[in-house]
């Protein structure tokens, strides 16, 4: 066999190679395509299947047997995308149509997975079923952050005191995710998280204070009216500012009396948060007090106590006005920089001054 020959034969060997290779990357692909489709028809078929029975809330034994040919990634798929989207006595049903289909311990069982994505997968299905509370509290302590969040979430919808409890000591997570959803699970809950976070602000050094007025604040109840007077005159700059935006959400005159007396904090903060939580209260009886603010050291507590003014009626634009013509060169400054806006020709200015 000369080279030549050799040279050919190697060439169409590796020829054949290219096209098989070819075909089989191109039979793959059609193939994925055909099941790909076949799986969306089949949950199509299954999705509208269980929507027929939302009323009547019952599923006969044959189209029992058709959800569970099913593998079990496409039932997983098929529950998740419909319990997402009902509510209620809906998801009560479903729940049972899971316990029937084995979800449940599935789901279970991947909450016991060494993979934090098998975990977190068998949480929200357990999430959306509202099943097994046990196991789930177990998660709030997961090593993984965004299994522990997603245990927070099952909280706020399934609560217990342990459960509850559990979220606020999330609340000291070294993890952002998980201490952004605890409080918004609490917050979630209000009233039902609400003694177990006022007995926990009952202890005045507790680290997670701060954490717990911002959920207070989101929440705010009379039921925090003798916590507020507590942490008045923390050290805290913060701790005070979160105050009287818990003042500033309860109302009445105990809150704005004690909103008054903030005007007179050594941190700007504080000033200033007092002074926006009057002008949405409308305390006009504070209209002196806070504009002895438009002569403040601080610009930011300057430009509040002029919207706090601006809200509070006539009596705070009588004040303006006059700060206007007669106040110092800051006063009238802010004065003008509320009396002189375009905008207030159209109507009273709704917004306040923020951090």
């Amino acid at each position: 066999m000369s080279a030549v020959d050799l040279v050919l034969i190697i060439l169409w060997v590796e020829g054949m190679a290219v096209l098989l290779a070819v075909v089989a990357v191109v039979g793959y692909a059609l193939f994925t395509r055909y099941e790909s489709r076949r799986r969306r028809a089949r949950l199509t078929r299954a999705r509208a299947m269980l929507a027929r029975h939302f009323e009547d809330r019952s599923i006969d034994a044959t189209e029992m047997t058709t959800l569970r040919l099913l593998s079990r990634s496409e039932v997983i798929r098929l529950y998740v995308d419909v319990a997402s989207n009902v509510g209620g006595s809906e998801r009560e049903w479903l729940r049972a149509v899971a316990i029937e289909l084995g979800l449940i311990d599935e789901a279970i069982a991947r909450t016991r997975s060494r993979r934090w994505w098998m975990r977190l997968s068998g949480a929200r299905l357990l999430t959306l079923t509202g099943a097994e509370p046990e196991v789930m509290r177990q998660l709030l302590n997961d090593p993984e952050a965004i299994v522990r969040a997603q245990a927070a979430g099952y909280v706020a919808q399934e609560p217990s005191a342990d459960g509850v409890a559990g979220v606020i000591g999330m609340l000291g997570d070294p993890s952002a995710l998980p201490r952004f959803a605890a409080k918004d699970a609490l917050m979630r809950l209000g009233a039902t998280a609400t003694p177990l976070i006022v007995s926990r602000l009952g202890n005045l050094d507790d680290a997670r204070t701060i954490s717990l007025l911002e959920v207070a604040t989101a929440t705010a109840s009379h039921a925090y009216m003798a916590t507020a007077f507590a942490h008045v005159t923390d050290r805290r700059a913060e701790v005070r500012r979160l105050v009287a935006r818990l003042f500033r959400g309860m109302g009445g005159a105990v809150a704005a009396a004690a909103l008054t007396d903030m005007l007179r904090d050594d941190a700007d903060v504080v000033r200033e948060a007092a002074a926006e939580a009057l002008g949405f209260l409308n305390y006009w009886p504070a209209s002196p007090t806070v504009a002895g603010l438009l002569d403040d050291s601080v610009s930011r507590v300057r430009l509040a106590a002029a919207l706090s003014l601006d809200r509070l009626g006539p009596p705070g634009e009588l004040l303006l006005r006059r700060a206007r013509v007669r106040g110092s060169n800051v006063a009238a400054m802010a004065a003008r920089r509320i009396l002189d806006d375009p905008s207030r020709l159209r109507g009273p200015i709704a917004t306040s001054a923020t951090r």
